[in-house]
């Protein structure tokens, strides 16, 4: 007889067999009844569980539903067992393959690689929640937040390796992605555009990619993984089923980093932090507001506005500009009266969103300043 599994929790197991396709066909004071596949007959699969989780057969009915679901998947029970617990959160594996003893590594490099993993994590977070950019003088902005929120998994066998569990929680931004999917999105992507600027023996894809993947200072917690960026690290993603998959990163599973990669990536690293900001002063008209909170909130929502800048020679330029409670009601006021605003910032290339804004005020009514305004379309 096998012996029972410890039984994952119930609402997981109910979340992840919906997730699945299971359909919930009875759902009363005392069972949950799902069923779904077919045998050959054409008759569907039931599956059923017991709300009481202290009765005594509770755990005999979790591990029925193990063994039909490893039987209809060819899968064992324990690796069944695994995905429930683990289908809301997206598992970052970290492996060390240059290593004699697969038990355990130098205490030094353990060190030097968890710190580094620690700091991709919160280099990517401030990618997201502040305007992206090459490279940021002072990192770390909110990075409680995020390391509050992914978990350290256990260590697995057969290399020395460490595993980060990001839970991915109910989107609340019908035009983004939860932020710990988004910040391992960036993580993933970035770690593909230094596989395949590696064979192509070039940077420029890195340096291109930051608005989307890797910053200097996200290159530079790689780099800071490796002993003299001898030691080989492999990366693994195992995406959460709970919330789809952008199409760039489903064919994406792992990615080995070598000596050549460290290459890349320090190249990369330099020539974005050659990248200067501009400090510049965006006057024009605004053209959108955005907030997916209440603008209105106390709290850190996000509050950003569209301007278009009017250039010289009557060209313009669209720039994202982000807003504390107060300017975003002097905005909203501003786009109702067709009155112009200022706003200072700094500005890399050619991007499109505005750094460190401040001094942002109304100027004028249109009219009463000598501007050149863009011809019409």
């Amino acid at each position: 007889m096998i012996a029972l599994l410890p039984p994952p929790p119930l609402e997981r197991t109910v979340s992840y067999l919906k997730s699945e396709g299971w359909d919930l066909v009875s759902n009363n004071d005392r069972w949950y009844v799902f069923e779904g596949y077919e045998d050959i007959d054409g008759d569907s699969f039931e599956i059923i569980l017991s709300k009481n989780v202290s009765s005594p057969d509770f755990r005999l009915y979790i591990q029925q539903t193990l063994d039909i679901l490893a039987s209809l998947t060819d899968k064992t029970p324990e690796m069944v067992a695994a995905e429930i617990l683990r289908y809301d959160r997206d598992i970052f594996d970290s492996r060390i393959t240059e290593n004699a003893d697969v038990c355990s590594v130098p205490l030094r490099s353990a060190i030097k690689a968890i710190t580094g993993l620690k700091q991709l994590f919160v280099c990517a977070t401030d990618s997201e929640e502040r305007e992206p950019l090459p490279y940021y003088l002072k990192v770390g902005s909110n990075p409680g937040r995020i390391l509050d929120e992914v978990r350290f998994g256990h260590t697995f066998p057969g290399s020395f390796g460490y595993s980060v569990e990001s839970p991915v929680k109910t989107q609340t931004d019908m035009f983004k992605s939860p932020l710990q999917r988004r910040v391992m999105e960036r993580i993933v992507r970035g770690l593909a555009t230094t596989d395949s600027a590696t064979k192509k023996g070039e940077y420029t894809p890195l340096v291109e990619g930051y608005e989307t993947g890797f910053s200097a200072n996200m290159c530079d917690a790689i780099l800071s993984m490796s002993d003299d960026h001898n030691m080989e690290i492999e990366f693994s993603i195992k995406w959460s089923k709970k919330y789809p998959v952008v199409k760039d990163l489903r064919e994406i599973s792992n990615v080995c980093i070598r000596r050549d990669h460290f290459e890349i990536l320090q190249l990369a690293s330099n020539k974005m932090k050659d990248i200067k900001p501009e400090f510049v002063t965006v006057e024009g008209h605004i053209v959108n507001l955005r907030s997916p909170d209440d603008p209105q909130s106390e709290e850190a929502v996000e509050r950003k506005v569209t301007v278009n800048w009017y250039l010289e020679e009557g060209k313009s330029r669209m720039i994202s500009v982000s807003l504390t409670k107060e300017e975003y009601e002097e905005a909203l006021s501003a786009h109702w009266n067709t009155k112009l605003v200022s706003v200072k910032g700094y500005i890399q290339g050619s991007e499109r969103l505005l750094s460190d804004p401040r001094d942002f005020k109304i100027v004028s009514e249109v009219g009463e300043r000598e501007i050149s305004l863009p011809p019409q379309s």
